[in-house]
């Protein structure tokens, strides 16, 4: 898949567990920065597996992971602003979350605009099968089984009806990743 890019851009990656965004995300930060691009990358998982003080991400995950994220979200965003602002201004910063929550979609729009960063959203629409077919902790295939119902119910008709053309719908396992880099 091909990404068009802008630098001063936050790229919000929206999907279940387990659909690839933290994938997409290595894959993404080491072609940005062939092209000599700063990139940040923010991750909720990584977040919560710090102030829990877990042994991996997958861990983070779990139920017990949940009971942070009143500490995580707002923690997230006020670091974004940290990186899009004078003097750091990182040429792009990806949020590797999964981006189901509405709120927080529209307070990540409203942070781009007030700070002048193009906002590109790429959305997992991948089939759940595939999806529970990477889990091997028990107690994730309710919490991704949980996590499809609300994006394929809410999250998946609104982007739908909103998309752009800085939004990417990935709809299968992705095999190549090409960004070319738009001045």
């Amino acid at each position: 898949m091909d990404f068009n890019l802008i630098p001063k851009n936050i790229i919000l990656l929206i999907g279940p567990s387990h659909s690839g965004k933290s994938t997409l995300t290595n894959l993404l930060q080491n072609k940005l920065k062939e092209l000599n691009q700063t990139v940040k990358v923010l991750s909720s998982d990584e977040i919560r597996k710090d102030f829990l003080q877990l042994k991996n991400q997958d861990e983070a995950k779990t139920v017990k992971g949940q009971t942070v994220n009143h500490i995580v979200f707002p923690y997230l965003l006020e670091t974004l602003k940290t990186y899009i602002t004078y003097p750091i201004n990182t040429d792009f910063v990806i949020l590797d979350s999964t981006g189901l929550d509405p709120e927080f979609q529209k307070t990540v729009t409203q942070i781009s605009k007030d700070y002048c960063y193009t906002l590109t959203k790429i959305v997992f629409d991948l089939p759940l099968e595939l999806l529970q077919s990477r889990i091997y902790l028990p107690q994730l295939k309710k919490v991704v089984k949980n996590h499809y119902d609300n994006f394929t119910s809410f999250v998946l008709p609104f982007l739908l009806k909103t998309k752009d053309q800085n939004t990417y719908f990935i709809k299968k396992e992705l095999r190549h990743v090409s960004v070319i880099l738009n001045t």
